[in-house]
């Protein structure tokens, strides 16, 4: 019984040293901005140094009734994305924008510029990393 005691033990152990090891490898960045009508967000989930996925949110708080609809664009270091006339529900826009393997991953002092246009109005940001 001593053996199997021992086996289990050591199963236990190596599996969470495996499960850490899997997951010290993972790191999310956020930047925002807000401005009088929008704020963004501009999640990056980074594995392994090497991999990313990122989606933007962008959410209208000004007065008023939120547009039906923006033209948007995002540069930022390793993806850059535009869209004309999209369809927002309720104030907000959700978007994906891509993921990547063996690429150079977003940095925490990366420089993402976003601009969206609405109705007859045009806002300009610079997006920063999120404390």
């Amino acid at each position: 019984m001593k053996i199997n005691s021992v086996k289990v033990f050591t199963m236990l152990i190596l599996t969470s040293l495996v499960l850490t090891a899997c997951y010290s490898d993972y790191e999310e960045l956020s930047f925002k901005h807000e401005t009088e009508h929008w704020e963004v967000e501009y999640f990056v989930s980074i594995r392994g140094g090497d991999s990313e996925n990122v989606s933007l949110i962008m959410e209208y708080i000004g007065e008023g009734e939120p547009p039906e609809s923006i033209s948007y664009s995002v540069d930022a270091m390793s993806s850059s994305r535009s869209g004309e006339d999209m369809f927002i529900r309720n104030g907000v826009f959700n978007t994906s924008m891509g993921s990547c393997t063996d690429c150079e991953v977003t940095q925490e002092n990366a420089k993402i510029d976003v601009n969206i246009r609405w109705e007859d109005n045009n806002e300009s940001m610079v997006l920063k990393l999120e404390d």
